[in-house]
Protein backbone atom coordinates (compact mmCIF):
# COMPACT_ATOMS: atom_id res chain seq x y z
CA UNK A 1 0.00 0.00 0.00
CA UNK A 2 1.34 3.89 -0.28
CA UNK A 3 2.92 4.80 2.73
CA UNK A 4 4.39 8.34 3.83
CA UNK A 5 8.13 9.05 4.83
CA UNK A 6 9.15 10.20 8.46
CA UNK A 7 9.68 13.71 6.57
CA UNK A 8 6.03 14.43 5.67
CA UNK A 9 4.60 13.03 9.31
CA UNK A 10 6.97 16.15 10.61
CA UNK A 11 5.56 18.27 8.23
CA UNK A 12 1.95 17.60 9.23
CA UNK A 13 2.38 17.51 12.63
CA UNK A 14 2.74 21.20 13.43
CA UNK A 15 -0.17 22.12 11.36
CA UNK A 16 -1.85 19.30 13.58
CA UNK A 17 -0.40 21.26 16.55
CA UNK A 18 -2.09 24.21 15.92
CA UNK A 19 -5.54 23.15 16.01
CA UNK A 20 -5.35 20.83 19.11
CA UNK A 21 -7.15 21.63 22.11
CA UNK A 22 -5.12 24.21 24.72
CA UNK A 23 -4.00 22.67 27.96
CA UNK A 24 -2.48 24.89 29.55
CA UNK A 25 -3.07 25.58 33.47
CA UNK A 26 -3.24 21.89 34.27
CA UNK A 27 -0.58 20.95 37.24
CA UNK A 28 1.04 18.22 35.87
CA UNK A 29 3.34 19.13 32.45
CA UNK A 30 3.32 15.57 31.38
CA UNK A 31 -0.50 15.12 31.46
CA UNK A 32 -0.65 18.40 29.13
CA UNK A 33 1.62 16.77 27.07
CA UNK A 34 0.10 13.43 26.45
CA UNK A 35 -3.05 15.20 26.03
CA UNK A 36 -1.37 17.19 23.38
CA UNK A 37 0.03 14.27 21.67
CA UNK A 38 -3.36 12.26 21.87
CA UNK A 39 -5.72 15.42 19.99
CA UNK A 40 -2.45 15.45 17.67
CA UNK A 41 -3.02 11.29 16.88
CA UNK A 42 -6.73 12.13 16.83
CA UNK A 43 -6.19 14.80 13.72
CA UNK A 44 -3.97 12.82 11.77
CA UNK A 45 -6.19 9.34 12.26
CA UNK A 46 -9.30 11.22 10.73
CA UNK A 47 -7.23 12.91 7.98
CA UNK A 48 -6.04 9.05 6.71
CA UNK A 49 -8.63 6.44 4.42
CA UNK A 50 -6.02 4.23 7.02
CA UNK A 51 -5.38 5.68 10.06
CA UNK A 52 -1.84 6.04 11.53
CA UNK A 53 -2.33 4.21 15.01
CA UNK A 54 -3.88 1.43 13.23
CA UNK A 55 -1.79 0.64 10.84
CA UNK A 56 0.88 0.79 13.47
CA UNK A 57 -1.31 -1.96 15.38
CA UNK A 58 -0.85 -4.27 12.19
CA UNK A 59 2.89 -4.02 11.72
CA UNK A 60 3.28 -1.26 9.29
CA UNK A 61 4.49 2.26 9.32
CA UNK A 62 4.00 4.97 6.93
CA UNK A 63 6.89 6.40 5.01
CA UNK A 64 5.66 8.62 2.43
CA UNK A 65 2.42 10.28 1.28
CA UNK A 66 1.75 12.22 -1.91
CA UNK A 67 -0.90 13.72 -3.81
CA UNK A 68 -2.32 12.52 -7.00
CA UNK A 69 -2.95 14.41 -9.70
CA UNK A 70 -6.28 12.77 -11.54
CA UNK A 71 -8.13 14.02 -14.28
CA UNK A 72 -10.65 16.88 -14.00
CA UNK A 73 -13.54 15.91 -11.55
CA UNK A 74 -12.19 12.20 -11.69
CA UNK A 75 -12.71 9.89 -8.96
CA UNK A 76 -9.84 6.94 -8.21
CA UNK A 77 -11.36 3.95 -9.26
CA UNK A 78 -8.27 1.72 -8.84
CA UNK A 79 -4.81 0.47 -7.51
CA UNK A 80 -2.45 -1.91 -8.97
CA UNK A 81 1.10 -2.69 -7.38
CA UNK A 82 3.39 -3.89 -9.72
CA UNK A 83 7.11 -4.29 -9.10
CA UNK A 84 8.81 -1.00 -8.45
CA UNK A 85 5.87 0.62 -9.35
CA UNK A 86 2.00 1.35 -8.43
CA UNK A 87 -0.56 2.05 -10.98
CA UNK A 88 -3.57 4.28 -10.28
CA UNK A 89 -6.66 4.65 -12.29
CA UNK A 90 -9.14 6.89 -12.46
CA UNK A 91 -12.82 7.04 -13.93
CA UNK A 92 -11.73 9.30 -17.02
CA UNK A 93 -9.76 6.48 -17.49
CA UNK A 94 -6.22 7.77 -16.78
CA UNK A 95 -3.29 5.48 -15.72
CA UNK A 96 -0.78 7.12 -13.82
CA UNK A 97 2.85 5.18 -12.78
CA UNK A 98 4.05 6.02 -9.29
CA UNK A 99 7.37 4.95 -7.58
CA UNK A 100 6.60 2.76 -4.34
CA UNK A 101 9.86 3.88 -3.10
CA UNK A 102 9.43 7.22 -3.00
CA UNK A 103 5.88 8.06 -3.98
CA UNK A 104 7.00 10.20 -7.21
CA UNK A 105 4.83 10.11 -10.58
CA UNK A 106 6.27 9.05 -13.38
CA UNK A 107 4.41 9.11 -16.20
CA UNK A 108 0.29 9.72 -16.89
CA UNK A 109 -1.27 8.12 -20.04
CA UNK A 110 -5.04 7.89 -20.71
CA UNK A 111 -7.08 4.03 -21.48
CA UNK A 112 -8.98 3.02 -23.37
CA UNK A 113 -12.37 5.17 -23.81
CA UNK A 114 -13.52 7.03 -20.60
CA UNK A 115 -16.00 5.06 -20.48
CA UNK A 116 -14.60 1.43 -20.38
CA UNK A 117 -13.52 -0.33 -16.98
CA UNK A 118 -9.86 -1.61 -16.48
CA UNK A 119 -9.65 -5.11 -15.33
CA UNK A 120 -5.73 -5.26 -14.61
CA UNK A 121 -2.26 -4.42 -15.09
CA UNK A 122 0.46 -6.61 -16.55
CA UNK A 123 4.14 -6.30 -16.43
CA UNK A 124 5.55 -7.65 -19.46
CA UNK A 125 8.43 -7.65 -21.70
CA UNK A 126 6.82 -8.44 -25.94
CA UNK A 127 9.63 -8.33 -27.95
CA UNK A 128 12.38 -7.94 -25.12
CA UNK A 129 10.50 -4.50 -24.18
CA UNK A 130 9.58 -4.11 -21.10
CA UNK A 131 5.75 -2.77 -21.08
CA UNK A 132 2.96 -2.19 -18.93
CA UNK A 133 0.12 -3.84 -20.42
CA UNK A 134 -3.53 -2.18 -19.57
CA UNK A 135 -6.51 -4.57 -19.33
CA UNK A 136 -10.10 -3.21 -20.32
CA UNK A 137 -12.95 -5.30 -21.01
CA UNK A 138 -12.58 -4.57 -24.75
CA UNK A 139 -8.73 -4.08 -25.57
CA UNK A 140 -4.91 -3.86 -24.07
CA UNK A 141 -3.32 -0.87 -24.29
CA UNK A 142 0.81 -1.59 -24.34
CA UNK A 143 2.84 1.22 -22.92
CA UNK A 144 6.82 1.68 -22.63
CA UNK A 145 7.28 1.07 -18.87
CA UNK A 146 9.54 3.77 -18.54
CA UNK A 147 8.20 6.73 -20.47
CA UNK A 148 4.42 5.56 -20.31
CA UNK A 149 4.40 6.20 -24.25
CA UNK A 150 1.52 3.68 -26.17
CA UNK A 151 3.62 0.98 -28.10
CA UNK A 152 0.13 -0.79 -29.51
CA UNK A 153 -3.66 -0.83 -28.58
CA UNK A 154 -4.90 -4.66 -28.93
CA UNK A 155 -8.89 -5.72 -29.15
CA UNK A 156 -10.02 -8.21 -27.58
CA UNK A 157 -12.21 -10.27 -28.98
CA UNK A 158 -14.42 -11.73 -27.33
CA UNK A 159 -14.97 -8.80 -24.66
CA UNK A 160 -13.63 -9.95 -21.37
CA UNK A 161 -16.05 -10.80 -17.77
CA UNK A 162 -13.46 -11.43 -16.09
CA UNK A 163 -9.80 -10.10 -15.00
CA UNK A 164 -7.03 -11.73 -17.16
CA UNK A 165 -4.26 -14.70 -15.55
CA UNK A 166 -0.83 -13.85 -17.09
CA UNK A 167 1.12 -16.81 -18.29
CA UNK A 168 4.06 -16.69 -20.62
CA UNK A 169 3.23 -14.62 -23.60
CA UNK A 170 -0.57 -14.33 -23.17
CA UNK A 171 -2.90 -14.16 -20.60
CA UNK A 172 -6.30 -16.31 -20.10
CA UNK A 173 -9.66 -14.35 -19.39
CA UNK A 174 -13.33 -15.63 -19.42
CA UNK A 175 -16.56 -14.46 -21.10
CA UNK A 176 -20.40 -13.54 -20.36
CA UNK A 177 -20.60 -16.08 -22.77
CA UNK A 178 -19.10 -18.78 -21.62
CA UNK A 179 -15.84 -19.07 -23.00
CA UNK A 180 -12.20 -19.28 -21.64
CA UNK A 181 -9.70 -17.11 -24.27
CA UNK A 182 -5.83 -16.88 -24.25
CA UNK A 183 -4.84 -13.95 -25.78
CA UNK A 184 -1.20 -13.57 -27.41
CA UNK A 185 -0.01 -9.98 -26.72
CA UNK A 186 2.89 -10.40 -28.31
CA UNK A 187 1.13 -9.98 -31.66
CA UNK A 188 -1.91 -8.80 -30.07
CA UNK A 189 -4.46 -11.54 -31.35
CA UNK A 190 -6.05 -14.28 -29.58
CA UNK A 191 -4.54 -17.78 -29.39
CA UNK A 192 -6.86 -20.78 -28.51
CA UNK A 193 -10.10 -20.77 -26.25
CA UNK A 194 -12.16 -23.11 -24.66
CA UNK A 195 -16.22 -23.13 -24.03
CA UNK A 196 -17.76 -23.90 -20.81
CA UNK A 197 -21.61 -23.97 -19.35
CA UNK A 198 -22.51 -20.62 -18.18
CA UNK A 199 -20.73 -17.27 -17.77
CA UNK A 200 -17.27 -17.32 -16.36
CA UNK A 201 -17.83 -15.25 -13.82
CA UNK A 202 -14.16 -15.50 -11.64
CA UNK A 203 -10.65 -14.69 -12.55
CA UNK A 204 -8.46 -18.11 -14.30
CA UNK A 205 -6.10 -19.54 -11.61
CA UNK A 206 -2.65 -21.01 -13.14
CA UNK A 207 -1.78 -24.05 -10.77
CA UNK A 208 1.11 -26.26 -11.36
CA UNK A 209 1.15 -24.89 -15.42
CA UNK A 210 -2.62 -25.94 -16.08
Amino acid sequence: MPRVSRRSVLLVLPLVASVAPSVSGQDDPGAANRQRLEAMQAALDQAYLLPPSRLGDLGYRIDWQTAVTLSPNATLRGAFPRGDGLYLHDSSNLLTRMNLAKGASVWQSPVGSSTGEMLDVILASPGGEPSVLAVTRTEVDVFDESSGTMRSRQRLEPTAFTAPAPVGNYFIYGTRGGKGRWHQFMIGHPWRGNSLPGAVAAQPVIADGM
